[in-house]
């Protein structure tokens, strides 16, 4: 299959390719907004579609992983270590986690390197703590990335940030963006902003039945909703 995510076994049939480079297309994608919900909400209605349990596309991402040349790519390490972080079609390992956290972020993939970062113990600055590895992923252009690193700036840099990432649709700095709006911390208090990037989060996270603690945008004044 031409521009495959892989160089698959020789017994891989063509649906399981197919699937599998699904999978990885939508997780690589979804990354990008952020928000662990919704990339497990995404891997879920995504099997759904082609019939497969979580613990199905698992195995089958798990055996892929064997091959030399599929371990050279970043976006596979990096899917295994958020199944293995969140349990998704088995147990939750945070150990292995990291593990495949670490191998994809060694290969430069942004979401990766932050997740791995984030779970250091160690605030400061060095080449074996948080911040280190949470600056070289900032450093990949990867908004979450961008987003952590950001809790290391200035008050004023970070809220430039968390305003230019939640315009691009990165869910964290929205929820974050929309608190500062409704309470006036971190920048100026403005309600109609908040309820507009309320329904954006909304809008962009779609996932039903999730409130996502945003139940003060309801206790406004009737008049914010017109």
């Amino acid at each position: 299959m031409e521009n495959s995510y892989y160089i698959f076994k020789d017994d891989i049939t063509g649906q399981e390719r197919d699937f599998i480079d699904g999978l990885i297309k939508i997780y690589n994608e979804t990354t990008y907004l952020g928000w662990d919900a919704k990339i497990k909400y995404e891997i879920d209605k995504y099997q759904i579609t082609y019939q497969r349990t979580r613990e199905e596309s698992f195995q089958l991402l798990k055996s892929l992983f064997s091959s030399p040349l599929s371990k050279k790519d970043a976006i596979h390490a990096s899917l295994l270590g958020f199944c293995y972080h969140y349990g998704v079609g088995t147990k939750p390992n945070k150990e292995l986690a990291l593990n495949y956290y670490k191998i994809a972020g060694d290969l430069k993939d942004g979401f990766a390197l932050a997740q791995f970062g984030t779970h250091q113990k160690k605030r400061k600055y060095s080449p074996t703590n948080k911040a280190y590895y949470l600056k070289n992923a900032a450093a990949t252009g990867h908004p979450h990335g961008v987003f952590n690193f950001s809790f290391y700036q200035s008050k004023r840099e970070m809220s430039l940030i968390v305003r230019k990432l939640a315009e691009k649709d990165y869910l964290p700095a929205i929820y974050r963006y929309v608190r500062a709006l409704h309470s006036g911390n971190d920048c100026n208090r403005d309600l109609h902003q908040a309820l507009r990037y309320a329904v954006r989060f909304h809008r962009v996270s779609s996932i039903e039945g999730e409130e996502y603690n945003f139940t003060f945008i309801f206790r406004l004044p009737r008049k914010f909703f017109y």
